[in-house]
């Protein structure tokens, strides 16, 4: 999918929408990438007021009050430019190399003329990486030097937030607001994984009996201000606890995990975060389709 120029942000988000990537290459009228255009952009420069995937949970009139908002802008207003790009002909290693270097989740493919023809996303590069080499060993051996990275525990991050279960979900909203993070994880007071909430497990937590929680995650507001403004939400979301919101459904690894197996968990669920635990089941990070990435891979 693409979108020109001139296309409205109400018809972009609407693509975002209804499709399950986060991002569009922008062309001009001879189909030649120009730009891209991201959730980052739509809420960073058009004031979208909350993530794609919120927004997919939200009432119907709430969406339609978003979209409405979006659609005086044009695509050319807010889009990433100049669009980064990588021909048809190049090797999936130099795709790797520059999404690195350029820092951008996703790559306009074009050909010999310049004309879009497709996207690369991370996940299409996972999806390549197991097919082709589905041992980690063989990857190595290919044209792409790993290091000597095997396990989940050699690209991990460690430095993650996290709260204990009896925490009141307000000082949950407030890490996930102060910290411009999208989730959480829950542990116990010896360190073990409990669970994590989302910023969409909040919303739709609350929505229902409370459509204030809307204005928690749609507002510009700083925090402070916005609990000030709704006592009554702010005195429910006090009593509540992290343990009584928090979502136990959640696909883990164990440190000495292998990145291969990471790969394919990440790509079955279609999920872009696991959770890290080492033997006894404490939580020690995160990994992320980004660490993968940034593992070590190179032109060897």
């Amino acid at each position: 999918k693409k979108v020109a120029t001139t296309t409205p942000l109400d018809e972009v988000a609407r693509l975002l929408l209804s499709s399950d990537f986060t991002g569009l290459p922008v062309v001009d009228e001879r189909d030649r990438p120009v730009g891209v255009i991201a959730q980052g952009d739509l809420i960073y420069k058009a004031g979208m007021p909350m993530r794609l995937g919120l927004l997919a949970e939200s009432e119907r009139n709430k969406v339609d009050a978003v979209l409405a908002a979006l659609a005086p802008k044009r695509a050319s207003e807010v889009m990433t430019q100049p669009a980064v790009t990588i021909e048809q002909d190049r090797l999936v290693v130099d795709a790797v190399t520059l999404m690195l270097d350029k820092r951008v989740k996703r790559l306009p493919v074009v050909d010999a003329a310049g004309k879009l023809v497709g996207i690369l996303s991370r996940r299409d590069i996972f999806h390549t990486i197991i097919r082709e080499c589905p041992d980690w060993r063989a990857f190595q051996e290919q044209s792409i030097e790993v290091e000597d990275l095997r396990f989940v525990s050699d690209i991990m991050r460690r430095d993650t937030l996290t709260v204990p279960p009896d925490a009141p979900i307000e000082a949950v909203m407030r890490m996930i607001d102060c910290n411009d993070i999208q989730r959480v994880c829950v542990v116990d007071k010896d360190g073990r994984f409990l669970g994590l909430i989302s910023d969409r497990d909040l919303l739709v937590a609350f929505s229902d009996r409370h459509p204030g929680i809307w204005d928690y995650f749609a507002s510009r507001i700083p925090f402070t201000e916005r609990s000030r403004r709704n006592k009554e939400l702010r005195e429910h979301l006090r009593a509540k606890t992290a343990a009584q919101v928090m979502n136990t459904d959640i696909v883990t690894v164990r440190e000495d995990t292998p990145i291969e197996e990471a790969i394919r968990l990440m790509l079955e669920r279609a999920i872009k975060r696991l959770p890290v635990l080492d033997a006894q089941g404490r939580f020690t990070g995160m990994i992320s389709r980004d660490s993968l990435l940034r593992a070590g891979f190179a032109s060897s």
